[in-house]
């Protein structure tokens, strides 16, 4: 699947910059089933008319306010397309049937936005979804630019209901003391310490730690950069809450992940529900 967006100037007919788009998937250690994607984007240069990616219910007009401005004007940003798409495809999810979670990175310039929590409700509400249905992820060096300020936004995010992950946790220069104090309801364990699981020592030592600190404080836990059995089974055997990696399935576009889940579903004993 791909979604188009792009830069809208002034009366311009015509989008600049054109977005494709990928998931990937988690996978929960408790069940083997895929409940969890995160949305990853790809940009492309190029020229398409503002009535296709209209057409694709995509909206400009509540889209202005956040994300990376792109290079090429004012106006539409592209963090915020892929904000919009991802609550589309989670509610055209959730319309068929598909229990779903989706994740959704945040960069510091949309922490820094104000209109960011207007920006999830209005999405929110226009595909017919809760906040619990969306997943936050911000990396552990965005929080640390200014980590007063993250937490009120983090608390403000968690007390409208939606999920929020730190993300690439423990390459980052985060103080235990501001961890405790953020209201986030997930860790993910940077792919640094997991892509070497199986034989590296050391590595094994810091994934144990790092799942010991998030139980001790009630945090759910995602491991990155899954690519082998041997690192799978044990972040299985230590409690690990899910896995992430090519490992399990390479980044997708949308209907050929769910044609793979469906797939892993039905060939399970007891089939699966959505």
């Amino acid at each position: 699947m791909r979604r188009d967006a792009g830069v809208v100037a002034g009366a311009a007919t015509f989008a600049l910059v054109t977005f494709a788009y990928r998931y990937l998937s988690f996978t929960e250690f408790s069940n083997d089933h895929f409940v969890h994607l995160s949305i990853a984007q790809q940009i492309t240069r190029g020229a398409l008319p503002v009535r296709d990616f209209v057409e694709r219910g995509i909206p400009l007009m509540s889209m202005a306010s956040a994300g990376a401005q792109i290079a090429l004007g004012e106006g539409l940003r592209s963090e915020l397309v892929l904000i919009a798409a991802a609550f589309a495809d989670a509610g055209g999810w959730r319309a068929a049937g598909y229990r779903l979670r989706v994740s959704i990175n945040l960069s510091v310039r949309n922490l820094r936005d104000h209109m960011l929590l207007e920006v999830l409700e209005q999405n929110a509400r226009r595909h017919e979804l809760e906040p619990a249905d969306i997943d936050l992820e911000i990396t552990e060096s965005a929080v640390m630019m200014d980590p007063d300020y993250c937490i009120r936004l983090i608390s403000l995010l968690r007390d409208r209901g939606y999920g929020v992950s730190i993300d690439d946790f423990g390459v980052g220069h985060s103080s235990l003391a501001y961890l405790q104090k953020l209201r986030v309801s997930a860790l993910k364990i940077d792919q640094e310490f997991v892509k070497m699981l199986a034989s590296e020592p050391n590595n094994q030592k810091i994934v144990r730690a790092i799942l010991h600190l998030a139980s001790s404080l009630g945090l759910e836990t995602v491991a990155e950069g899954v690519e082998d059995d041997r690192a799978f089974a044990l972040l299985r055997e230590w409690g690990c809450d899910y896995a992430q990696g090519f490992g399990l399935h390479r980044p997708a576009p949308p209907q050929d992940l769910l044609r793979f889940i469906e797939e892993r579903r039905s060939a399970a004993p007891h089939g699966g529900s959505r």
